[in-house]
């Protein structure tokens, strides 16, 4: 409730920052009264938004500090939050849509904040921080960033060790490189994304959370695909971090000459496009369940039956997206198959279409 003493509080915390602006007669408003404006636009970020923002900031816990900030805005309330919480020494991300003035993003960005921009308008830009919000909260973040680490370690550990008994297989050095290295970080990969995907909806299930969304002014489908973005994202960045490891194998620890990087790219490529169909396909699965543990056990029977089934050439089993993400795994070579990755893509674009179809039409009543 707002009180009295929480004006004159808000006033002595303000005090540090803001400006005191003047009060400024307005004569050709009305003839029949005195109007006054007050020259906010004159204030600290150019206008009175640094006020509410400021204040709330800096009433957070020292808990609440450490996990940072996100908003959202179209220019002005950006500068405010980026300003308040440099000033209280935290972390602060804006998402603004792409249209926002150039001159509002340089200044937010001078004032300390981390700026998202997100393509669209106001309503994207708000849906945007709402999930990446979420997306902190539930550990999604950390969890496919330790898949990434960890497998960049195996791969530099397991070499390593097994590297007179790796280099003398009769295979080429690249082929040994990929193929004989791929099969852990996949299967990495793999639990990462099952987990991440589970995890991803579980929150929102808690408290019907998902029913009231589908009765909020937010678009469900757009939220849904901003999930997939940043899974996608966060599976890239992790793939990165293991090739980033292969990388340095080839270089240091091949026979000279025989580490050849465009083959690496076009092999990583290769293995992020075929893991897509099992993360659209989880996604897909976690949303419409309520038990977390179901999507779970989805996760580890496809794993499973991807394993035994990987290494089988009958042409019906592309439609198993487990089986297709463990295809880089089982090859023998490092180039990449243009069919399975054809295939992958298809599955990944269908998985989508479908569960932004259900959340366009699923309603609560």
């Amino acid at each position: 409730m707002l009180t009295l003493d929480r004006v004159y509080k808000a006033k002595r915390v303000l005090s540090e920052v803001v400006r005191q602006t003047d009060m400024i007669r307005a004569k050709n408003i009305n003839s029949q009264c005195d109007v006054y404006l007050k020259t906010e636009n004159l204030q600290v970020t150019g206008s009175f938004k640094v006020r509410g923002s400021y204040f709330k900031i800096s009433q957070l816990s020292d808990e609440e500090k450490k996990k940072g900030v996100i908003a959202c805005s179209a220019g002005n309330h950006a500068q405010g939050v980026a300003l308040a919480a440099t000033k209280n020494g935290i972390k602060s991300l804006i998402c603004l849509p792409d249209g926002a003035p150039i001159s509002k993003v340089e200044a937010t960005k001078r004032y300390g904040a981390d700026v998202c921009l997100v393509k669209g308008v106001y309503d994207d830009a708000y849906n945007k921080a709402i999930e990446l919000q979420k997306e902190k909260r539930t550990g999604v973040i950390p969890v496919l960033i330790v898949v990434g680490i960890l497998g960049a370690a195996y791969a530099l550990v397991n070499f390593f060790v097994r590297k007179n008994t790796l280099l003398s297989l009769p295979l080429a050095p690249m082929d040994v490189l990929l193929t004989q290295l791929y099969g852990t970080l996949l299967i990495l990969n793999m639990f990462g994304i099952i987990v991440a995907t589970c995890m991803i909806y579980n929150m929102e299930f808690k408290g019907n959370a998902v029913k009231k969304l589908y009765m909020l002014p937010v678009s469900v489908p757009k939220m849904y695909l901003y999930k997939f973005l940043i899974l996608t994202i966060l599976l890239l960045i992790a793939i990165t971090l293991q090739n980033l490891a292969l990388i340095k194998i080839g270089m240091t620890d091949l026979p000279q000459d025989t580490f050849e990087l465009p083959t690496l790219i076009r092999f990583a490529a290769y293995s992020f496009i075929t893991s897509m169909p099992v993360l659209s396909f989880l996604l897909l699965i976690s949303s419409r369940f309520e038990n977390m543990w179901i999507p779970l056990g989805i996760g580890v029977a496809g794993f499973l039956s991807g394993m035994a089934l990987a290494n089988s050439d009958l042409a019906i089993l592309m439609f198993h997206p487990f089986v297709v993400m463990l295809k880089p795994a089982v090859a023998m070579s490092a180039q990449p198959d243009k069919s399975i990755a054809l295939v992958a893509l298809t599955e990944t674009v269908l998985f989508l279409a479908i569960g932004l179809g259900l959340a366009n039409y699923t309603h609560y009543e």
